[in-house]
């Protein structure tokens, strides 16, 4: 990332806050003081554009009228007022007009706070904390409408009114997360500084809100100093001023060095200057935002709300950007969509669904056998990107059903007469065969043999009924005529087991399956999950129990609960205790005896705990809930791939 996409896009969120729900009414009202509520709507994106083209995310009035659209929220707030869950203040609104029309570009968290505040004292909600709500407006006092529940933030969704609280230095401070509503925050000489990564790969829940350094002294965070400065993070580490509009600044720091929204570092001058528009040179390839720079050189003027492109402005698309290798890009008459006829694609058979393409390789775009025919089973993409190969769909390879039996003569047969369904790889021209479908019921290493049979036999393992979907084939095993092989299976994994014959021979065969047995429980286990998944998986209460293990994290003593798992198929596995009522510890051990802890947690997400491992199909662990330093309750386990 360059200094200037820095500088403009650390503002950006800042500038969201402050734009998308403060920057709701403002025009020029003259000797007016108040602004009736049916005009609000119209006048919050005639008061928006203006801020927008006075400090540069627009060009002029009339580009930015044609791109944005109406403030949804703003107009659910005014429709509250009809239902008495909203009082309306237009004098206020003219004071916050006011403020908007005077207001500076820069970005400063004051100037958010400053306009939010504006704002706040227009609307006053009448819902109390925990009633139903659609918009923030709706909340009583400094509440707010908590929607994160609602798919996609549609509109006619009702969330819940919760307390908006502003935190101290030194207390605990959320962080944000997919689908949730932040409803605190740090105040604003300090910020929600990050625990240290704890190698888990998940993005930490809470953080702790810690002051901001002064100009010169150390920083570890790009808003982790005071307001109108930033964090030299990956350069000197510490706090410097930014720049104002025309003044000195540093095109080569990290984070930009300019304080104005939509101002950049120019490399020519050094000074602070708008970002360049349409028509424009790119300035270390960037534009203002209703520009995108093309090639690297020039910045050409973003389509308008509702058009996918227009003429040759498409946006910065190109056939490169659009997956293809080259062409030329076109937009279709109507503006709607962009044309790519024009594009080439050469690659078919890089493993990665391009445009044009339906599959490529294993990327089938999540298309299954399942959505297809309505049958489990192995689909394949056609050597030229454009189909599908259905054959290894379904089992119409198979002339018997095992179903899970095991055991010695599971079946038995003679392929005199039989077809030749599919070609094993090591039955030479191979010949007629008996194709068996078999479920195994319990993961682990599977054994299967022909032992007894009366002529040279092969045996073959297929994932599907498709020819390619060989696992493995033996035709002599051990210097005989008979066959076997072992495959590791998944529990519940179908699998299509061929008898064949080495040359064309043929004869009488037996087919013997021997599964993975499960070992006894192991005395230090008090319950078994055997191959259970789920969220949760099961739960209940240490309060009784004995100590059965030591946990590597754990300082002391605690009662705790002993579950053996065995993993249904190789992968990663998540063990969480979420929703436990007291400060859990869980471990993971390869068996009972000392020493053979595998991983160790106590607090993950608050007191609950997490481990991830990596297992084998059929691998056996026991799984330990205990309390940190003899701390007992109820428990609740859940165990999920990931």
């Amino acid at each position: 990332m360059d200094s200037t996409s820095r500088s403009i896009s650390w503002w950006r969120p800042l500038a969201a806050a402050a734009l998308g729900g403060v920057l709701a009414i403002a025009c020029d009202q003259g000797d007016d003081p108040k602004v009736d509520r049916s005009d609000l709507r119209v006048e919050e994106l005639e008061a928006r554009c203006d801020y927008l083209v006075r400090c540069h995310f627009m060009p002029d009035e009339a580009t930015c009228m044609a791109s944005e659209t109406f403030d949804a929220g703003l107009v659910q707030a005014v429709g509250g007022t009809s239902f008495d869950r909203v009082s309306y203040d237009p004098e206020q609104a003219a004071a916050w007009l006011s403020t908007l029309r005077t207001i500076s570009c820069d970005a400063t968290v004051e100037n958010a706070r400053i306009l939010a505040d504006a704002r706040a004292a227009v609307f006053s909600g009448r819902v109390e904390a925990g009633g139903a709500c659609f918009a923030d407006e709706e909340c009583r006092g400094d509440a707010i409408c908590d929607r994160s529940l609602c798919q996609g933030g549609q509109l006619c969704c009702t969330g819940e009114c919760v307390e908006w609280r502003v935190l101290s230095v030194g207390e605990t401070c959320p962080l944000s997360q997919p689908d949730t509503r932040i409803s605190a925050r740090c105040e604003d000489l300090a910020y929600c500084q990050p625990p240290p990564d704890d190698g888990s790969g998940m993005p930490a829940a809470q953080g702790q809100c810690v002051a901001r350094a002064d100009n010169g002294l150390p920083c570890d965070a790009v808003n982790g100093c005071l307001d109108g400065q930033r964090c030299n993070v990956g350069g000197s580490g510490n706090c410097y001023k930014l720049s104002g509009s025309g003044e000195d600044c540093n095109p080569d720091l990290q984070q930009g060095s300019c304080v104005a929204v939509n101002e950049v570092c120019s490399p020519a001058s050094s000074t602070c200057v708008p970002a360049p528009g349409p028509g424009e040179a790119c300035v270390l390839g960037e534009c203002a935002p209703w520009a995108v720079c093309m090639d690297g050189m020039t910045c050409v003027a973003r389509p308008r709300a509702g058009e996918a492109c227009d003429g040759n402005d498409l946006g910065g698309a190109t056939c490169t950007s659009l997956g293809f290798e080259g062409g030329a890009l076109a937009c279709r008459p109507d503006c709607t969509d962009l044309d790519p006829s024009g594009c080439i694609s050469t690659f078919c058979g890089n493993g990665v669904r391009d445009a044009g393409e339906q599959c490529d390789g294993s990327d089938l775009g999540g298309v299954t056998c399942e959505r297809l025919v309505g049958e489990a089973g192995q689909l394949v993409c056609t050597p030229d990107c454009q189909g599908f190969d259905l054959l290894g769909c379904g089992d119409a390879c198979a002339d018997s059903d095992l179903g899970t039996a095991v055991g010695p003569a599971v079946a038995m047969g003679n392929t005199v007469g039989e077809d030749d369904d599919l070609l094993l790889g090591c039955a030479g021209d191979g010949g007629s065969d008996h194709v068996m479908s078999f479920v195994a019921a319990t993961p682990g290493l599977h054994v299967f043999d022909t032992f007894g049979s009366s002529y040279d036999t092969a045996l073959a393992i297929f994932a599907s009924c498709h020819p390619s979907s060989q696992l493995v084939c033996n035709d002599d095993f051990d210097d005989t005529l008979v066959s076997q092989v072992s495959l590791a299976l998944d529990a519940g994994q179908r699998v299509f087991v061929v008898v064949d014959g080495f040359s064309g021979d043929v004869g009488d065969w037996v087919l013997s399956i021997t599964a993975p047995t499960i070992p006894a429980l192991p005395a230090c286990a008090e319950e078994d999950l055997l191959w259970a998944t789920g969220s949760p998986v099961t739960a209940g209460n240490t309060i009784g129990e004995d100590d059965d293990l030591e946990q590597g994290c754990n300082p002391g003593p605690s009662v705790d609960h002993v579950l053996r798992f065995i993993a249904p198929w190789s992968g990663s596995f998540r063990f969480d205790t979420s929703g436990s009522n007291f400060d859990t510890v869980l471990s993971i051990h390869g068996s009972c005896s000392p020493g053979a802890e595998l991983d160790c947690n106590d607090d993950f997400d608050g007191l609950t705990s997490q481990i991830i491992v990596d297992l084998e199909a059929g691998q056996s662990i026991l799984v330990m809930v205990g309390g940190y330093d003899g701390d007992a309750g109820q428990w609740v386990l859940s165990i999920e791939p990931t």
